[in-house]
C-alpha cells in the first residue's frame, strides 16, 4: 500500500481509477480467447451473468496490458492500483495478472477498485486465486464481491448469503437468487459484517464449502458476528455436502438443490451449542467444564433471546441448574432485561411493537401462563390493544432489539402458537396432578386439547 507520507492526488486517485477501467475494458474484449471460451464452456457461465459481473479474460502475456495503456501516467497509475507490477528489483513494469478469468471487484457503491483472478493455467504451484494486492483503492477487509450486484435485491428482502467465492455469488445469481455476496478471503470481517448491518440485513445466511476449510472459515465467521454481536440480525448456517460449494451444488441440482439446504439452515444458538460440544457427549464433569469454558465467551458477547437460548440449551446439555450456568458463564443478570423471559415471550414482544397484529395480541391475552415474563407480554399487549404507547423493560427490550426478519417473523408467529398451547398444557396438568378432585383443572386440559 502508498506510505501515508506519499499519499496520492485526488488527481493520482482519478488516474488510477481511469487505469482500473481501462484494464476491465482490455479484459473484456479478451473474453473470445479460445482459452476463455473453453473454460466458460464448462462452468455454463451464461451471457448475462458475464454481463452482469464484467467477467473478462487476462491473456498468457507479460506486458499485453502494458503495451495497451496509450500513456505512460496511465501505466504508472495501473500499477499503482495493482493491475501491472514490476520484475524483481527493477522498473520494468508487467502485467500482474495472466492466463486468468478476470471478476472486476466494484465497492457497494459501485467504484471499480481491483481485480480477482482464476488461474486457467493446469501448473503445480500456480495460486488458483488472486486479488488486486492491497493499495488506496483495494482495502479487501472493506469489501463484498456481489454486494453491489445484488445491493437492491438485499435491501428489499432485508436477506443476505454469505458464501465464499466469486462463482459461488454468480452461479447463484445467474439461477435467480439475487442475495449472495462473498468475502475477499474466506472468512468475514467485523467491517464486511458491519456493511452487510448497515444495508438493513436482518436475516444473514453463512454458507461456506462443506470441506474442513470451510467449516473452519465459518466458525471464523461466527466469532466475528458474535465480536460484532446485533441482536436484530438473525444468523444461520447452511451446511453444504461435502465436496460440493454453492456454485457446484447450483450447477449439479440447481437453485432448488441449493434452496433445501437453506430450509435445512441451523440456527446460531444450535450451531454455537454444536461447536461448545466439539463433538463429544457431556456426561463427565470434565467435560461439562470443557463445555461451559468453550460456552462462556458466546455468553458474554450475546444479549437477549440469544443469551437466553443458550443457557437453556447448557441446562439441557449439561442437566445443570439455569443459576450454576448463569454464575459459570459470567452472565451478568443486571445486564440483560430478558434475564427471566422465554426466548418465545421476547419475541412476542418484538413481533408486537414492530409487526403489531390484533389477532396476535388478543391470543397472548386468551392465555393464561405463569412466569416466563407472560405477564409483562400480556401488559404490552392490553396497551397495545387499547392504543397505548406500551412502557416498561419488555417494550424497551423489543425496541432495542429492532424488526424481525421474514423468516425470523414467520418462525417466532408459529413459534408462540405451539409454545403456548404446550406451555399452557403443561401449567393445566400440573394443577391437576397438585388437586385431582378439582373439576375446572380436569377441565381446563380437556378444553386445550380439543376434547371440549
Amino acid at each position: 500500500m502508498t506510505k501515508p507520507d506519499q499519499r496520492p492526488t485526488p488527481d493520482a486517485n482519478a488516474d488510477m481509477h481511469m487505469a482500473l477501467k481501462v484494464a476491465r475494458i482490455y479484459f473484456q474484449n479478451h473474453l473470445k480467447d479460445t482459452e476463455a471460451q473453453e473454460y466458460i464452456a464448462t462452468r455454463n457461465l451464461s451471457p448475462a451473468a458475464m454481463r452482469t459481473f464484467e467477467i473478462g479474460f487476462a491473456p498468457n502475456q507479460w506486458r499485453g496490458l502494458v503495451d495497451h495503456f496509450s500513456s505512460h501516467r496511465l501505466r504508472l497509475a495501473a500499477q499503482q492500483a495493482g493491475a501491472l507490477a514490476t520484475q524483481g528489483d527493477t522498473k520494468r513494469l508487467l502485467d500482474f495478472y495472466r492466463n486468468r478469468l478476470m471478476f472486476p471487484i466494484r465497492n457497494h457503491e459501485g467504484v471499480l477498485v481491483g481485480f480477482g483472478g482464476r488461474t486457467l493455467s493446469k501448473e503445480d504451484g500456480v495460486p488458483k486465486y488472486i486479488n488486486t494486492p492491497e493499495t488506496e483503492l483495494f482495502n479487501k477487509s472493506e469489501l463484498l464481491f456481489g454486494l453491489f450486484q445484488n445491493r437492491e435485491q438485499i435491501q428489499r428482502s432485508r436477506h443476505a448469503i454469505l458464501v465464499e467465492g466469486y462463482m459461488d455469488v454468480i452461479s447463484l445469481s445467474a439461477a435467480g437468487c439475487h442475495l449472495a455476496c462473498a468475502p475477499m478471503g474466506t472468512a468475514l470481517t467485523d467491517q464486511q459484517f458491519q456493511l452487510l448491518v448497515d444495508q438493513g440485513v436482518r436475516t444473514l445466511w453463512v454458507c461456506l464449502d462443506g470441506d474442513k476449510a470451510g467449516q473452519a472459515a465459518t466458525e471464523r465467521s461466527i466469532g466475528v458476528i458474535m465480536a460484532a454481536y446485533d441482536p436484530r440480525i438473525e444468523v444461520k448456517i447452511i451446511t453444504i455436502p461435502d465436496n460440493d460449494d454453492p456454485d457446484s451444488l447450483v450447477r449439479s441440482k440447481g437453485l432448488m438443490g441449493f434452496r433445501e439446504c437453506m430450509e435445512s439452515a441451523e440456527r446460531l444458538p444450535d450451531v454455537i451449542n454444536r461447536m461448545c460440544r466439539d463433538g463429544k457427549p457431556c456426561v463427565s464433569l470434565e467435560d461439562k467444564a470443557s463445555y461451559l469454558m468453550n460456552l462462556k465467551p458466546f455468553v458474554e458477547q450475546s444479549s437477549g433471546s440469544l443469551q437466553s437460548e443458550l443457557l437453556i440449551l447448557a441446562n439441557q446439555v449439561t442437566g445443570l441448574p439455569l443459576d450454576d450456568l448463569k454464575e459459570a458463564t459470567g452472565y451478568n443478570i443486571e445486564d440483560d432485561l430478558a434475564s427471566n423471559w422465554h426466548p418465545v415471550v421476547a419475541n412476542t414482544a418484538r413481533l408486537l411493537i414492530h409487526h403489531y397484529s390484533p389477532e396476535l395480541a388478543t391470543s397472548v391475552l386468551a392465555h393464561k401462563i405463569k412466569g416466563h415474563g407472560y405477564d409483562e407480554l400480556c401488559e404490552l399487549s392490553g396497551a397495545l390493544l387499547d392504543g397505548k404507547a406500551p412502557t416498561g423493560n419488555m417494550a424497551s427490550f423489543a425496541k432495542v432489539h429492532g424488526e424481525m426478519g421474514e423468516d425470523e417473523r414467520q418462525h417466532a408467529e408459529r413459534g408462540f402458537s405451539a409454545w403456548a398451547r404446550r406451555e399452557l398444557l403443561s401449567q393445566q396438568v400440573e394443577r391437576m396432578i397438585d388437586a385431582p378432585y378439582n373439576r375446572q383443572n380436569a377441565n381446563d386440559v380437556k378444553k386445550t386439547l380439543g376434547l371440549r
